[in-house]
């Protein structure tokens, strides 16, 4: 009997050295993923570019007085009194006008993943988290398309963990009921016993766990960031993805559909504020479209019932009644129509720019069908974000242009220059990944006095506009072969923008030259503030925006 129980003592020993190794090395595994950072700056056009799916895409955009929508009524004056029945008419009309939900969810399809935004613990309606109220609309649509099909409603919140699961993990997140709080438990107990929906199969998920259910994903084409990330096994086995997210500023200038998919990286394996997927602003963006690019999302239902300027939740965040909805099927268009909805210039942010570059989807309005309201109708200019003040400027300032052609000499060169991309020296057309440009690193272990980057853009119209500048050293900048800044200090801190110099644009095309030591620069053109901005005691909040119908271009 002592020595069976010798014996089993050590098989238990075994067990668990064996359970330990399996543990340690999926972690080493995990951690080697997130430290084949790429940093990397400039990428050959060339080698990025895809072509999207399809040529052009229909966005609808909805609120309460559009044409189509049972009593209509004024959205500005309903404020935050809209009811659920409204909230379902918005989305049923959305759906509709891009070709309704039996396009997206066919009668084979078995497992149905919606994704809404479950960031922080806060309740439904509040703006920083999707409305439950849009998710059960969804429901719906999904339920009279395919009645069959399993539907999951989940999300990897970065903010609180359930206290079910907060004695097994690691983490920093505030332990509470978050789907109690939001009202997410009630709606699907409702829906459940709703008498329309016999046979109904729905339940919640939790995308950050548990571990085991979690699984390594290659990015399509290879990513920008890293090639393989983490993801719940649910992204991967769905038929159809739904993505649900709500109109936010963030540090990433927006959130939407892309942003949204920072939570299918699961918090079993990045942490429960992800900080595991690298948010350094120097590479988030290139995350985001990773992410997106794994998840394939099939189509997009923006909440924009109750959006947030200055801040992504509440407590740094003002809500905007705007009771509107935004859904399309093209991820990258969707999010460049509520870019513009919110007043900014799409070209300006970020990781949509670097989406569309990569495929997938359309970032040129001129592309995209928007049915519904126009931009005109629905448009509100909000303010951009107050935090990440860490960030130098790129949380809130637009993007520098990123398309340059660039140059290394030991004497300067003419300034009414226009070179030819890989031609005489000068690079192939490269794309930049960060506003914080270093032409150096296009000539690797090369030595030069001067770096120069080159690129053309056009004007639509005449207007008066803003040369913004940042550099970290000396800088020249001539438009057309005239000078128009000359900043002569070898050294300085760089943030977004140093320079703020007023031009008057002429219509038609232009070419821009740009001379600097070896250090950082950015550049855009912007728009002057409007003097009937709607918080004009705030006027820097709205400062930055690219010149709209301003295009660079090589």
């Amino acid at each position: 009997m002592k020595l069976q129980g010798v014996h089993k003592k050590r098989l238990w020993y075994v067990m668990l050295v064996g359970l330990a190794v399996l543990i340690t090395l999926d972690l080493y595994n995990a951690v080697a993923l997130n430290n084949s950072k790429s940093y990397q700056l400039l990428h050959p056009v060339s080698q990025v570019k895809r072509d999207p799916p399809t040529p052009e895409t229909t966005v609808a955009v909805v609120r309460t007085n559009t044409p189509g929508i049972p009593n209509p009524v004024d959205p500005d004056k309903l404020g935050k009194a809209i009811t659920t029945q409204q909230v379902e008419q918005l989305v049923r009309h959305a759906v509709a006008l891009i070709g309704g939900m039996d396009k997206v969810v066919k009668p084979d399809d078995k497992l149905v993943l919606i994704k809404p935004n479950w960031v922080i613990a806060d309740r439904s309606g509040s703006g920083s988290i999707t409305d439950q109220r849009v998710v059960r609309a969804v429901v719906k649509l999904v339920y009279e398309a395919n009645p069959n099909a399993e539907i999951v409603v989940a999300d990897g919140p970065g903010g609180w963990i359930d206290a079910g699961y907060a004695a097994q993990y690691k983490h920093n997140a505030r332990v509470v009921d978050g789907l109690t709080l939001n009202g997410y438990r009630a709606m699907v107990d409702e829906l459940l016993s709703d008498p329309t929906m016999p046979g109904l199969k729905l339940r919640l998920g939790d995308l950050n766990v548990p571990i085991v259910e979690t699984i390594q994903v290659k990015v399509p084409n290879g990513g920008w960031y890293q090639d393989v990330y983490w993801t719940h096994r649910l992204v991967r086995d769905a038929d159809v993805l739904i993505q649900v997210p709500v109109m936010k500023v963030h540090g990433t200038r927006i959130t939407g559909g892309l942003k949204n998919n920072i939570g299918i990286g699961p918090g079993s394996r990045y942490g429960w504020s992800k900080s595991g997927l690298d948010h350094n602003p120097a590479v988030i963006d290139k995350v985001i479209v990773d992410l997106a690019a794994i998840s394939g999302t099939d189509l997009i239902v923006i909440d924009a019932v109750t959006a947030l300027e200055k801040a992504y939740t509440t407590a740094n965040g003002s809500p905007l009644y705007r009771n509107m909805i935004i859904a399309g099927h093209d991820i990258v268009a969707v999010d460049t129509v509520m870019a513009r909805l919110m007043g900014f210039n799409p070209e300006d942010i970020s990781h949509l720019q670097m989406a569309a570059l990569s495929g997938l989807g359309i970032g040129d309005l001129e592309r995209i069908n928007i049915v519904g309201e126009t931009i005109e109708s629905a448009a509100y200019l909000f303010q951009k974000n107050i935090m990440h003040q860490d960030w130098l400027g790129r949380s809130k300032e637009g993007q520098s242009n990123r398309f340059w052609t660039m140059y290394l000499s030991k004497t300067e060169i003419d300034p009414t220059t226009i070179p030819t991309p890989g031609k005489n020296g000068w690079t192939e057309v490269l794309y930049a990944s960060d506003d914080f440009i270093d032409i150096s690193k296009a000539f690797p272990g090369q030595l030069g006095k001067y770096y120069y980057a080159f690129t053309k853009f056009s004007v639509a119209e005449s207007q008066k506009a803003e040369l913004r500048v940042g550099s970290s050293t000396h800088i020249k900048v001539w438009i057309d072969g005239k000078l128009v800044h000359n900043y002569g200090a070898l050294i300085r801190r760089h943030v977004m923008p140093n320079d703020v110099i007023p031009i008057t644009l002429e219509q038609g095309e232009h070419t821009l030259l740009v001379e600097i030591g070896n250090g950082t620069f950015n550049l855009t053109i912007a728009e002057p503030v409007p003097n009937n901005v709607p918080q004009p005691q705030y006027r820097d909040r709205y400062e930055g925006t690219r010149v709209h119908g301003l295009k660079f271009y090589l």
